[in-house]
């Protein structure tokens, strides 16, 4: 297969020969020009060659006039100056004007919609018109929940759950916003100046109506590597169409173009327009069918999904992938190799963890935040002010800007050579950006645009730069290449590590930063989030399509903001099933060394004192059965490992929402009001026509449990529950009883039980608490008129395990864990106890394992020996005994916690096996 360049050279030489100097080559940014170049000598070795000139579309919009782009900073402080005075005139008694550092980031967002309705070619006096003239504006949820914010912020505190007074503020912004628009335009033209969107928009009317043409030295335009195009694109690029002297060359594949399902590709939402609109100059199709190709596991192209408990692990792990997967790697092969970022903050990690030599060339910003220089800045502005304070100064902001840039400099030559090459460039090149910045705040306060106060300028700085990227400037056709998503634009690898492939990263989270209502914004065609999802979705599979050994890591915990969750573009290519088996998965641990685990002599009189204060949970013991050493790390120590979240649900809370379910079924339905439940009346709601729906019931569970309602998850707690019922309206006769019909007499109850416990160092017995909740308690009438306890226990996953004695029970020497029939029995001991005085009930132990109930031999009653517990009340005793003697070891001051012999579940999915010495390749 060809590279997508590769592909542009000999198309290029093809139509129009080796004298490319009347040829301009347009990308999306210019980091491909180099590798284009290579390949254009390659399709024509031992040939003189004239090489075409580079531009990405701005500089080419820019090349076709006089005006000059603005700087971004000036232009917020004239949007500023204007706001200030459309809102003294609109309302001169009550207006209300914020500084112009607090204003500063809502004027970059005004100045965002501006370019946006340019960029599109909208029409401002229709969509800046009186928002009455919208009906969709009636309704309460015109804006998002993110833009209420935004307006609260902006306008002042107001109640946001209030629509006529979210609605009467909003109108107010609204109404200055056409004035504002027309206004900023005027001043910028009067002065031969325009942002961006203003100049791409004013130079395509100006080609339509034939006063702007190509300058004569331009024979042909060939775009390269485009994908959604804004109406000022379009218009372009139709305009030269027309003229026969445009090219246009996408780079896509079948896979996401020529999608046969109902719902296509997001990936290939725009360029299956823009191929209509212009036709590719490369025409073989089969230079575009590479996505799935020889993918088969075990050949010679491989997708491999990483996990990684942290951000760190990543980085570190880009060392070992060079060494092992990614073949052929060496100087030769080095710029066929990339390590995509697609968190930002990951690049000094990666760059550190790079082995020592290597060259490295470095094609993303890094954030001016996070530099020496930034902060080196903002602590000497602070000692500027805290100066200001203690001896009031004249000092005028142009001398107070000059100090500045003198300090910047004096800061910069101390960097040191001892740094590595990259580091010391990094440093370099933030110094370089917090001097140019500063020049450029000089020039406003020069032209007179600036006049605030020193700590107004100072938080202004402070703003400024740290929205800024350092940049990088390097060989991009030479050596490893690091990068981030956006600059992987036109280029292909053969192999590609993506780091942080997280939902929330790629793509990044939908945002509405933006002061024109989604609604209105979709009726005119200006870009919404939907847009640049699809964007980062054409990104992600495009950069995949070629390579052949691809890996692609997510960060597994939800430590902060992060959920844990893999992007929505690895989950789709998982249920595609024209991957087949090719996705293979791997995951990444850390290993730290194991730790001094038995309690230094000091602290254990402390350490047991708490301990024995605590209220121990049924699954805290079955812990210390399984492993004392387990129990020790997480309930002595406090030690948490790192959570991972399902891409869906996890576990937990499909359980907690299943449990939930079936509470509100059974105790606010079929059983309302203490009614008794019969199997035919369980029957008769599943055949029936219930009161209440599975979909409702369920629905209510999620929202009482507060976890995310998911349809998918929806359905699968419906099939979970009809499972439930099935089972119980028509259980068979246990060989000792007949259930005629039972109360739900508690759910999702908490109950303990205050047990007194020997305690060897003292002597004494002490009172200690076993506490825990019982999914279900309900009272049975059997056929012969008997009434019984059940305690039942819900499992929507594991396995029923047979109790041969509970010798093996409380030591834990099995290898299957009977975790789940001791937490019942734990139950059963506490209804015995707490509820059963003076009624002598018998009391049945019962597992109710849902996904195994649509088994013809399943029971839910539990044995030990092979004989029915129908009655825990003849082994109460035995039970009560054991669970003293358990406690008692527990919180003996002179346990040592030792690490049960080697069981292969208990060890093989335990979260400290890694302190403990536990290796991967016993399992």
């Amino acid at each position: 297969m060809k590279y997508f360049l590769q592909l542009v050279a000999e198309s290029l030489i093809e139509h129009v020969g080796t004298d490319l100097s009347r040829t301009v080559v347009i990308f999306p940014n210019k980091r491909a020009c180099l590798f284009l170049n290579d390949y254009l000598m390659e399709s024509a070795p031992n040939q003189s060659f004239w090489l075409p000139r580079y531009m990405t579309i701005s500089e080419f919009f820019c090349s076709l006039t006089k005006t000059q782009i603005a700087d971004p900073i000036d232009t917020v402080c004239r949007i500023y100056n204007h706001y200030v005075q459309l809102t003294k005139e609109a309302d001169p008694k009550t207006a209300q004007h914020p500084s112009l550092d607090f204003f500063y980031s809502w004027g970059e967002r005004l100045l965002s919609d501006f370019d946006d309705v340019d960029k599109n070619m909208g029409n401002a006096e229709e969509i800046f018109r009186d928002l009455k003239d919208y009906k969709e504006i009636e309704s309460d949820d015109f804006l998002t929940e993110e833009q209420k914010e935004q307006l609260s912020r902006f306008l002042g505190d107001f109640a946001i759950h209030e629509p006529s007074v979210i609605r009467e503020r909003f109108l107010r912004l609204w109404r200055v916003l056409l004035p504002l628009y027309r206004d900023l335009r005027k001043e910028l033209a009067d002065e031969g100046l325009a942002y961006e969107g203003q100049l791409y928009r004013d130079v395509v009317e100006a080609m339509q109506q034939g006063k702007i043409h190509l300058p004569p030295d331009i024979d042909r335009v060939a775009f390269v590597g485009f994908n959604v195009l804004d109406k000022v694109e379009h218009t372009l690029f139709n305009l030269l169409k027309d003229q026969n002297k445009a090219l246009f060359y996408w780079d896509y594949d079948s896979h996401y173009i020529d999608s046969q399902e109902t719902i296509k590709n997001e990936a290939g939402v725009f360029l299956c327009k823009n191929l209509i609109d212009f036709p590719n100059a490369l025409e073989n199709k089969d230079d575009f069918n590479n996505f799935l190709a020889d993918r088969q596991e075990g050949g010679g192209r491989s997708i491999r999904f990483v996990e990684a408990d942290s951000e760190s692990i990543q980085a570190q792990y880009a060392t070992q992938w060079l060494g092992v997967r990614a073949g052929n790697f060496d100087r030769n092969h080095a710029r066929r190799t990339a390590i995509v970022l697609c968190n930002e903050t990951l690049l000094q990690p990666v760059l550190h963890a790079l082995p020592a030599g290597l060259e490295v060339n470095v094609t993303k910003g890094y954030p001016m935040g996070h530099t020496p220089a930034f902060a080196s800045l903002c602590k000497e502005m602070d000692r500027i002010l805290d100066e200001q304070n203690k001896i009031p100064t004249e000092e005028s902001l142009a001398q107070t800007l000059a100090r500045l840039q003198e300090y910047v400099q004096q800061e910069a030559s101390t960097v040191t050579n001892e740094a590595e090459q990259w580091l010391r460039e990094l440093y370099a090149e933030a110094y370089f950006t917090a001097y140019t910045t500063l020049s450029r705040f000089s020039r406003l306060v020069a032209a007179g645009r600036l006049d605030v106060h020193h700590n107004t300028l100072f938080r202004l700085v402070r703003q400024v730069l740290h929205s800024q990227s350092v940049p990088f400037h390097g060989e991009p056709a030479v050596g490893l290449q690091v990068m981030g998503v956006l600059e992987t634009r036109c280029l292909d690898f053969d192999n590609v590590l993506m780091l942080s492939v997280n939902e929330g990263n790629i793509p990044q989270r939908a945002t509405d930063a933006s002061f024109i209502p989604f609604l209105i914004r979709q009726h005119y065609g200006l870009t919404t989030y939907v847009h640049k999802t699809s964007v980062f979705a054409y990104y992600f599979y495009r950069l995949l399509q070629r390579a052949k050994r691809v890996e692609l890591t997510y960060n597994v915990s939800t430590s902060g903001t992060s959920r844990g969750e893999m992007s929505r573009f690895m989950r789709t290519m998982l249920i595609d099933g024209r991957l087949g088996d090719s996705i293979t998965r791997f995951r990444l641990s850390s290993t730290p060394r194991p730790i001094h685990f038995t309690p230094d002599e000091d602290v254990r009189p402390s350490l047991f004192a708490d301990l024995r204060k605590r209220k121990f949970s049924p699954t805290s013991l079955t812990t210390y059965i399984n492993c004392h050493r387990s129990f020790y790390y997480k309930y002595v120590l406090g030690l948490k490992a790192p959570q991972t979240v399902d891409p869906l649900i996890t576990r937990n809370d499909f359980g907690n929402v299943f449990h939930k379910a079936a509470q509100l079924l059974y105790q606010d339905h079929i059983g309302k009001d203490g009614k008794p439940i019969t199997p035919s009346a369980l029957l008769s709601f599943l055949n029936g026509k219930p009161d209440v729906t599975l979909q409702t019931v369920v629905r209510e569970a999620f929202k009482k449990e507060e976890v995310e309602h998911k349809a998918v998850i929806e359905l699968a707690e419906m099939r979970y529950l009809r499972h439930l019922l099935k089972f119980e309206s028509t259980t068979p006769a246990t060989p000792d009883f007949q259930i005629d019909s039972f109360v739900l007499s508690k759910a999702e109850k908490t109950v303990d039980i205050t047990l007194d416990v020997p305690c060897d160092d003292t002597g004494k017995k002490i009172p200690i608490t076993v506490k825990g909740t019982i999914d279900r308690l309900d009272k049975i009438w059997c056929g012969n008129g008997e009434e019984r306890w059940r305690v039942i226990d819900y499992k929507t996953g594991g396995n029923h395990h047979d109790v041969s004695d509970f010798d093996v029970l409380f030591s834990g020497d099995t290898k299957e864990s009977l975790s789940y029939p001791f937490q019942t029995f734990v139950y059963s001991l506490i209804v015995h106890e707490k509820l059963n005085k003076g009624l002598e009930y018998p009391i049945v132990p019962a597992l109710y394992f849902i996904t195994r109930m649509g088994s013809p031999t399943f029971t839910p009653y539990l044995t030990i020996g092979k004989k029915p517990v129908s009655d825990f009340r003849d082994y109460v005793d035995d039970f009560k005994k054991r669970l003293v003697n358990l406690l008692a070891e527990i919180i003996d001051p002179y346990n040592k916690f030792e690490r049960t012999e080697y069981l292969s579940d208990h060890c093989k999915y335990c979260d400290f096996k890694a302190l403990c010495g536990v290796k991967e390749k016993k399992y």
